[in-house]
């Protein structure tokens, strides 16, 4: 085998191992707000050192809306540091009268709007009469009107070690 093949082999196996680690991560609860829902998760792996998710997250704080739905949800790495998936730090998540997902917002580690990697600076759902999506309107940072000026919030102390 030349040796430009075993290169090429080797290269191969070393990005599937990176793509797909043999021990997976487990999502692990570390704060809770008093309705017991989780503020503050991060990924462990079974020896207690922190894990990642598959885009390369490892904590995750969310915050509520007043009826109990996901209305913000904050990235950090293993160092707690933002941490940015496809090109945001924070997602903001609007509601309508049927508890529809009817707006998503995108912003950056300065709490500043931002366009994803998916060229979306927001986006505005709509539903048909069976609840399903009709259309999605992409909106970008020239159009985009955020209903938040920042949208950064402290990382909890997350120094709770799995159990065993």
């Amino acid at each position: 085998m030349s040796k430009y093949i075993r290169c090429f082999l080797w290269t191969l196996l070393t990005m599937l191992l990176l793509a797909f680690p043999l021990c997976a991560a487990t999502l692990v609860t570390v704060q809770k707000d008093s309705e017991g829902r989780p503020t503050c998760q991060a990924y462990m792996n079974e020896d207690g050192t922190p894990g990642y998710d598959k885009s390369g997250y490892s904590i995750i704080i969310k915050e509520y809306d007043e009826k109990g739905r996901i209305s913000g949800e904050y990235y950090y790495d293993a160092d707690g540091e933002p941490f940015l998936v496809k090109g945001y730090h924070c997602l903001w998540r609007l509601y309508n009268a049927k508890g529809q997902v009817c707006r998503e917002e995108y912003y950056d580690i300065d709490g500043l709007p931002v366009v994803n990697t998916d060229g979306r600076a927001a986006v505005e759902r709509e539903y048909n009469e069976d609840g399903r999506v009709s259309r999605d309107i992409i909106l970008t940072l020239m159009t985009n009107l955020c209903l938040r000026s920042r949208a950064t919030r402290p990382l909890p102390d997350i120094t709770t070690k799995r159990a065993r």
